[in-house]
Parts: structure tokens; sequence; C-alpha cells
């Protein structure tokens, strides 16, 4: 392969089951890239292969975006994505020389295996002061991804870039197995990233782990480099094995590697503070210093809902009344609704009237203050539908109506019925016209007339 797109192949540097990168040139900006082409081999393809095809694909797809998305300085920028012209995809990565292997060498303690590798891949140590410049880098980008709900999965030596091949700086890459949120790529029963550094719970499944599946595999990639040694069975801590090691930092390290996640630190981020609080024995080793911790908001809770059935307000409002009433407390004297036989006649004139009465407003003229004669309204019915007389309720406006019976022979032998109605001062008074109705029994209304004071009864 000469050309992959636009950049020319140097060389073939990284061979995986699922993936080749290659070191190309960039002509038109004249600098180095790696270049990552999706290539599915060995048993991720045919009856072995525990996924498909196109799930690999879609994740490979899918760590592109979620890379070109990423803004940290300890984390490797992807800048295109594209596909050969034979259709495999590919993504474009600054080129960074060399990974924490140059420093530490192979993960390889099989005596025999290990005298046929080179001096330089040899397994080796690094110092306590390396340790912590590498693992608080790496730990500041793994708080930047456990911000965003990211899980890494897959911390090994190998993913961890080195600007240099001594004495660089960190850039995680390989974003190929993270647990993205909202995302079902992840199958529950089935391990994803590298046993060594792999937390117990993500050995089971890689779908159920959190943040602390990432802090267990920083302390197994500090615990390598302080001794190296992996932390495997019944391991001893880092300051049994290098008497260098400062037991806090030791003690944090055990901490971290907790076969429980709940007895390990939350995240990253506190991990990192705790990291940073085990430096203050030893200043010697300085680290930039990380912001405190944000406090969590904590929004405001909804006032609920109350629902309250008609039957359970009604025994409520009777135990309050009791309450009172055992107290002492006056209550306060509520007026019966009068029945239909207390309201008296002039209910019963009001419900005729009402679908025939035409009522016409009489040209404003003032009320005079002074309280002039009553205003009389006088019904005829026949004298043995006559209803008793009785006094009704004061009406509503504050008028006052007095009701008795006309008297003379001729007046009892109708029940012709006499209504006085009080006139407000601040209001001119109306003059109400009844249309008579005619039919068998009915009653006969005469128009509301004002008597003159001569004929006042």
């Amino acid at each position: 392969m000469e050309h992959i797109g636009r950049y020319n192949v140097v060389k073939k540097l990284i061979t995986t089951g699922f993936s080749n990168i290659y070191l190309c040139r960039d002509s038109d900006l004249d600098v180095d890239v790696a270049v990552k082409v999706f290539d599915l081999k060995g048993d991720n393809v045919g009856e072995k292969a525990q996924y498909g095809s196109a799930v690999w694909l879609a994740r490979f797809v899918e760590e592109a975006k979620l890379m070109a998305r990423l803004e940290h300085p300890n984390i490797v920028k992807v800048f295109e994505l594209a596909a050969t012209e034979d259709g495999k995809p590919y993504f474009v990565m600054p080129f960074i020389e060399a990974n924490l292997i140059y420093e530490i060498g192979k993960d390889e303690f099989d005596p025999a295996k290990v005298e046929k590798l080179d001096a330089q891949w040899r397994p080796k140590k690094a110092s306590v002061g390396r340790t912590v410049f590498l693992l608080d880098q790496v730990l500041d980008a793994l708080a930047y991804l456990h911000g965003q709900g990211i899980v890494h999965r897959d911390l090994k030596p190998g993913n961890i870039l080195l600007t240099k091949k001594q004495g660089g700086s960190v850039r995680l890459c390989d974003f190929g197995m993270v647990k993205i949120p909202k995302s079902d790529i992840s199958r529950s029963g089935i391990w994803i990233g590298t046993l060594d550094y792999m937390a117990p719970e993500q050995r089971r499944s890689a779908k159920e782990v959190d943040a602390r599946a990432d802090v267990y595999s920083a302390g197994a990639l500090a615990y390598r480099m302080l001794t190296g040694t992996l932390p495997e069975g019944a391991f001893p801590a880092p300051h049994e094995v290098e008497p260098d090691v400062p037991r806090e930092f030791s003690d944090l390290l055990m901490h971290a590697m907790a076969r429980s996640r709940k007895d390990r630190p939350r995240d990253a981020a506190e991990m990192r503070r705790l990291l940073h609080a085990t430096l203050v024995p030893w200043q010697n080793l300085s680290l930039p210093s990380i912001p405190p911790p944000k406090a969590r908001e904590k929004k405001p809770k909804k006032p609920k809902k109350s629902v309250v059935s008609f039957k359970k307000a009604t025994k409520a409002t009777r135990k309050a009344v009791a309450g009172k009433e055992r107290k002492g407390d006056a209550m306060p004297e509520v007026a019966p609704l009068p029945s239909p036989e207390d309201r008296g006649p002039v209910a019963g004139l009001q419900d005729m009237l009402a679908p025939e009465v035409q009522a016409t407003e009489a040209p404003a003229t003032e009320a005079p203050a002074t309280e002039g004669p009553p205003t009389e309204v006088v019904a005829d019915t026949p004298a043995a539908e006559a209803p008793p007389t009785k006094t009704p309720a004061k009406p509503k406006g504050g008028r006052k109506v007095a009701i008795r019976r006309k008297g003379g022979a001729g007046a009892e032998a109708s029940g012709g019925l006499a209504i006085k109605v009080a006139p407000k001062a601040t209001k001119p008074r109306r003059t109400v016209v009844a249309k008579p109705k005619v039919g068998n029994g009915s009653a006969q209304v005469v128009a509301v007339v004002r008597r003159p004071a001569s004929e006042a009864p």
C-alpha cells in the first residue's frame, strides 16, 4: 500500500485484530501523521468471532468521531475520517513517536522469553518521580473523560503515548473499547480490554463497569511502573517490593486496586486529588496544582401535587372542627339555606315572571337624597292558591321588603298581596312592565305602579 487517500505511506507501525496503523506523510502540510485503517482479522472474523463485522465497523467510526470531539492536552486528537478506494474507513491522527513501552519494556515475565528480547524491550522499572509525573497526567485525562460519562476500559502501556522516547508527556489514545453513555454497542457477559490491567468486575461484564474500573487500571499501571511486575493474585504492596516507594503513595495504589469497587476512589478526579495530598511530605516531586472539586449544585425539588379526595377532605375538616370544639374555640355560625316554603310568595312570583317579563331601563334620573314613598307590586292570584304570608329574607343589595295582605272584602276574596319595596337612595327607580299570561287557571299580573300618598293603606 503506497497511498491512503492523499497520504503517502512510509511504513506500517502496528497491527491489531481490528486495524492497521501506518506512518504516513502529509505532503500538503509536510508533516508526519498516523493513519488507522479498519481491518478485521484473526478471531474477530469467521465462526469464532464474538461480534459481527458490522459491530466493529460501527465502533471504529464511533471511536474516530469521539476523538475528534475531545479537547484535552493529554488526549490524542483525530482530524480526518475517510475511506480508502476499496471502501475501508480510516482516520488520521498526529504522529507521536513513542509510548510507555519505550520506558518500562514489554509485559513479558517468562525468563526464557525475556532473554530473547532486546535490552530495550525487557521489562524494567520507572523511578518514583517519573511514575507520579505520568500517573498524574493519565488521571487528568481520565478525569476529563469521566466528567462526560465516558469510561476508557483499555488502559495499558501501549495506549499511553509519549511525545518523546525518553521524558515525554502523556497522550492517551485508542478509544475503540470506550463505554459511551446511552450506547448499546457493549454487550453484557463479554469482557473487553487487556486482562493484565482489567478490574475484576470488567472481567465479568464490560457493560456494567463505571469510572472505578479505570481507577483500578490506573493503579495497576502505576504498580507495574514501580515494581516491574503485574499485580496478579495476592500481590504485595509496592513499598514492600521497592523500599523507595513512600508508604502513603503505596497505600493509595492499593486503595485504587481494591477488589470491590466500593472501596476505590469514585473516579479519576478523586484519585488525582488524593495523589496530590500524598505529595505533601515529599514536595520535591512538584506537580501542577489542581482546582478544588466543584460543589454539586442541588436542583430545587419540585413541589409534589397534593391530590386529596373529597372523602378525605371532609374527614379532615370534621377532625379540625372537633379539635376546635375540644379546645373551646368559638365556631362561626353559618346560616342555613332557606327552603322553598320559607322563601314564601316572593320566590313564586319571581319564578312566574322569569320566562315572560321584559325589563327596560328608565331614563337615568338622580334619586332624591331623602327616602321617598314605597313602590308597590300587586299580584292577583286565586284565593285557593294563595300561599301563607311570611316575611322573606332580606334580598341582596340592602333593599327592605315588606309584605302584607291588602285589607277589604274584595282583597280577601281575591287573595291579593301588596309588596312594598323601599328603593335605594343612590339608584334611580325602575319600572317593570309584565305581559299578561293567557291560559286556563293562570294568574293575571298587573303592572307595577306607584301608589299616591292618599291611597296608602
